[in-house]
């Protein structure tokens, strides 16, 4: 560049002129290939992080123009980090999150809407609802879908998983024996995502348009029947969260457990062709099923992202939902795919453990996206471990969790 210059200054001929320029031109088309740098942040496990980073490393040799730096948190650390860095403009290009993280950063503006983009038909429709808002814009790209609870059974205890809750009761009493640390049945009982599935059993949801839902009737008796098995029944374990129903189950102490699909790995290893999946036991009593939230994963986009860098995220998108990525992504994670190409796949079909993972999606209910949920999570846990202890009548708790709900949702709003 320097002689160059010095060629110009001193006159220098139209012939070394143009090589000059030819120069110049060469090296800022070199600038302009440098590859375009997209960040994603995730919370997965390590053994996913594994299996997303070899197919970002596929993607980036098939498209040398783009690179993908990947950063892997804590959930809450993903939450916080995320909101924090993207209110001052900076942050991911791309999170990788549940459907629950798309309420609160669409709220806050730090993420954009795809459904302009995305082409949300492609997907199975309940992950598409669980992160779309009342308007009908859709926050996110389905990269899996599930994060539903479903019932395990340890066939070395019980043979055949039970169809109805009446049924589980009396199979789970006599596989029980408190004194020796043995339950016919276990699963979180103060969690709020456990507890809504009985819920659904009456037929009620929590959140219905943005509105809590805990009040009524379908509240209290879900909680009569959740205490009554703690109580009355005792086929669950006095005390139990999610560790120790987990280990208890593990450890062949409790013949069934309510847990979630991240956690069929997991037991498949353990159990191998002993291990039963069942969708949650319809209530004979209502006629009705228990229902798991359902969601999966999802791509959210920082609001800052727009022209090239944009187009260079659609373009990791599109990688991830093709049908050939799709299929690995399955076999190797034991998640469902998010793309309606693949339903009734014979990957999942003729897998006995994936095609019951599949059905156990059926009676679920769209996890709602709506930053109002959080808020109703917040009101059923303390009232539900009350009930859970001893120290609250169900009509009491409901009505409490009613109001908290609807005082918190208010105040949100101000």
């Amino acid at each position: 560049m320097r002689n160059l210059i010095r060629k110009l200054i001193n006159g220098a001929t139209v012939a070394g002129f143009a090589t000059g320029l030819m120069v110049v031109t060469l090296s800022a088309a070199r600038i302009q290939a440098a590859p375009i740098e997209i960040t994603m942040w995730d919370n997965e496990r390590e053994d996913i992080q594994k299996v997303l980073d070899d197919v970002l490393d596929r993607f980036e040799k098939e498209n040398p123009g783009i690179k993908v730096k990947t950063s892997h948190y804590k959930t809450e650390d993903l939450r916080s980090q995320f909101q924090t860095a993207a209110m001052g403009g900076g942050g991911a290009d791309m999170v990788l999150a549940p459907n629950d993280f798309g309420g609160p950063f669409s709220v806050m503006g730090v993420i954009q809407p795809v459904e302009g983009w995305a082409k949300m038909e492609r997907f199975t429709p309940s992950i598409v609802e669980a992160v779309s808002d009342t308007k009908g814009k859709a926050w996110g790209v389905p990269i899996s879908r599930g994060n539903h609870l479903m019932l395990f059974v340890n066939a070395n205890i019980v043979k055949k998983a039970p169809t109805t809750v009446e049924e589980l009761i009396t199979t789970a009493k006599k596989h029980t024996d408190a004194k020796q640390n043995r339950y016919g049945f276990a699963y979180n009982l103060n969690e709020p995502f456990w507890f809504v599935t009985f819920l659904g059993a009456y037929g009620q949801r929590p959140l219905v348009e943005r509105a809590p839902h805990l009040g009524g009737e379908t509240m209290v008796s879900a909680l009569g029947l959740v205490k009554g098995l703690k109580f009355d029944e005792k086929v669950v374990p006095a005390d139990c969260d999610y560790a120790c129903a987990d280990t208890l189950f593990t450890e062949g102490k409790a013949a069934m457990i309510i847990n979630g699909d991240w956690a069929v790995q997991q037991y498949r290893e353990k159990f191998k062709d002993k291990l039963v999946i069942a969708p949650l036991p319809k209530l004979a009593a209502t006629g009705k099923y228990m229902s798991p939230m359902i969601s999966g994963k999802y791509l959210f986009y920082n609001k800052k992202l727009s022209s090239k860098k944009l187009d260079a995220a659609k373009k990791v998108t599109e990688y991830l939902v093709s049908r050939p990525v799709q299929e690995e992504l399955l076999k190797r994670t034991q998640r469902l795919p998010s793309i309606k190409e693949l339903d009734g796949s014979p990957l999942i079909a003729n897998d006995p453990v994936l095609a019951a993972t599949d059905k156990a999606m059926a009676n679920g209910q769209p996890m709602p996206l709506d930053v109002e949920m959080r808020v109703v999570w917040d009101a059923i846990r303390p009232q539900l471990q009350n009930v859970m202890a001893g120290r609250a009548d169900a009509k009491v708790a409901a009505a409490t969790m009613q109001k908290d709900a609807e005082t918190k949702i208010k105040e949100m709003k101000q």
